[in-house]
């Protein structure tokens, strides 16, 4: 009788491991996930936005996008150690009319304009709904400024769009 509660223990245990082993990566908490973020020490002098990023590509385990072939260019330098991937960006931008935004795995680097932050004075901001025949939201609709194919958007799930135009007596059509 005493091996078989030896055995029902041993048993217990072991499957105790298993589910902490099992789902201990699930319940780590945020600041450990922080802690174990990539670091390196990098550094660069005079290089390219675009070269900086392909360095940063190869050793950490994010994406990079650069919005502008002008920003590629810009010719920027960096010196440091034991820094996570938005620490060499912020180091590296330092002093440039530059700026990066980050979600999930991915880098997106920008150059700083009024625009970024004001919205210029010859754009109007237009904001409408695109309705069917019986009055119903049309959901996903593109709506694009007249004369100007490439500057559009989609309507949301209530049928409402905004869009930023550069001539407000153009109009908008929607396809």
């Amino acid at each position: 009788m005493r091996e078989k509660q030896m055995k029902d223990q041993k048993r217990q245990k072991i499957y105790l491991f298993c589910l902490v082993m099992a789902f201990g990566g699930f319940l780590q908490p945020a600041e450990l996930s922080a802690q174990n973020e990539v670091k390196k020490n990098i550094s660069l002098a005079n290089v390219t936005v675009n070269e900086l990023v392909e360095k940063l590509g190869h050793e950490f385990p994010y994406s990079f996008f650069v919005t502008d072939p002008e920003v590629a260019k810009t010719r920027v330098s960096v010196n440091v150690n034991n820094a996570t991937a938005e620490q060499v960006l912020t180091n590296a931008f330092a002093g440039k009319e530059l700026f990066f935004t980050k979600k999930d795995k991915s880098f997106t680097i920008a150059a700083k304009t009024a625009s970024n932050s004001v919205q210029p004075a010859n754009k109007k901001r237009i904001t409408g709904a695109v309705l069917d025949d019986t009055g119903e939201p049309v959901i996903g609709a593109s709506v694009v400024e007249k004369g100007s194919p490439t500057n559009g958007t989609a309507t949301d799930v209530d049928g409402k769009f905004t869009l930023t135009v550069e001539n407000v007596g153009g109009g908008v059509k929607c396809c």
